[in-house]
């Protein structure tokens, strides 16, 4: 594994990123095919805690103060191959220009297993709900057209990674071993058992869709990562728009008013239920069920995170890990 890991950080290493850039140039950059790379800045955006991924951002800067900027996502167990062949897809089908677009993917590498994409440049949904004096309520009913039209595609097979009964199951036994103090907060799993029922592979979605993931510049609004796109359930990627704003402060720390959170939920569910012509109140009761499992999922890889690291972090980081999975449970329990 420690071998793969060092793999997937060559993305970080500046003569590895001048060698892949010197020599895709042409590909990448058409407009500066006759220019000369003067220099490439990277940063990294993955946090350092981070072993099974790697993130950075680069700023490449040619003759005449011209900059390009570009991302790149590496990840051990060679995901980002999917990601770049779906977001080619898209992007080839009709998500490069107009209202609704993806980023203009670069390519794959396998030698870092990483795929490279152009930055979309613009602020994220969450930011422009934060910034807006007034409900931004027009950017919600476009975002409900853009999803339905990603949930239209037929000709994406990858099926989404869907966590079972098992996985929580296994997660519920690492909690146990390094946080007994939580065993009490534990629910039988038969509490969870609809989940099986959840698991319908009929449309595409996104998979992560939360308004970090939204990137809004001008008119345009921008969808990214599709780490986790497939086939699935559409009511998926409701069920995680909506309770994105409903984490418990101690896992994600957003500023909005129940009031607030309640009139952004339903100005997107109501657009959405619209256009889609579906029964809003019997998609409201559906989507309960996708909640708890959007809660269930954070638990399982938060557990994960946890118990892989447990032995080596502060008797601080364990508390505020404790209480993130704390207040999971409870939330869950919100929805089972």
């Amino acid at each position: 594994m420690k071998k793969v890991e060092q793999k997937i950080k060559k993305i970080l290493n500046k003569n590895y990123i001048k060698r892949i850039f010197g020599k895709r140039k042409d590909l990448y950059f058409p407009d500066c095919k006759n220019k000369k790379i003067l220099d490439i800045k990277i940063k990294r955006i993955s946090p350092l805690w981070a072993k099974k991924t790697c993130q950075a951002r680069y700023e490449i800067i040619f003759p005449n103060s011209v900059k390009k900027f570009v991302r790149a996502a590496s990840n051990v167990d060679g995901s980002k191959k999917k990601s770049f062949f779906i977001l080619n897809f898209l992007y080839q089908n009709g998500f490069n220009r107009g209202k609704f677009r993806v980023p203009r993917p670069l390519g794959y590498e396998q030698e870092s297993l990483a795929l490279f994409y152009e930055e979309a440049s613009g602020i994220t949904l969450f930011s422009v709900l934060k910034r807006e004096g007034r409900y931004p309520l027009k950017i919600l009913k476009e975002l409900s057209k853009f999803l339905l039209e990603i949930h239209s595609f037929k000709k994406v097979d990858y099926k989404i990674v869907w966590l079972n009964l098992k996985d929580y199951s296994r997660a519920f036994k690492k909690i146990k071993k390094i946080m007994p103090n939580l065993t009490g907060q534990l629910f039988s799993l038969n509490k969870i058992a609809f989940i099986k029922r959840l698991n319908k592979p009929s449309w595409f979605i996104q998979g992560d869709f939360h308004p970090d993931n939204i990137i809004v510049k001008g008119n345009k609004i921008f969808i990214i990562d599709f780490d986790k796109a497939g086939r699935g359930h559409f009511l998926f990627d409701l069920a995680f728009f909506c309770s994105s704003f409903e984490f418990p402060k101690s896992v994600w720390l957003l500023k909005f008013s129940l009031a607030e959170i309640k009139i952004f939920q339903e100005t997107f569910l109501k657009s959405y239920s619209k256009i889609a012509r579906l029964n809003l109140a019997n998609l409201r009761k559906d989507l309960r069920k996708f909640s708890a499992k959007i809660f269930l999922d954070a638990l399982y890889y938060l557990s994960d995170m946890a118990y892989e690291s447990w032995n080596k972090i502060s008797k601080k980081e364990k508390e505020i890990l404790s209480l993130k999975i704390k207040d999971l449970l409870l939330k869950i329990r919100e929805y089972i």
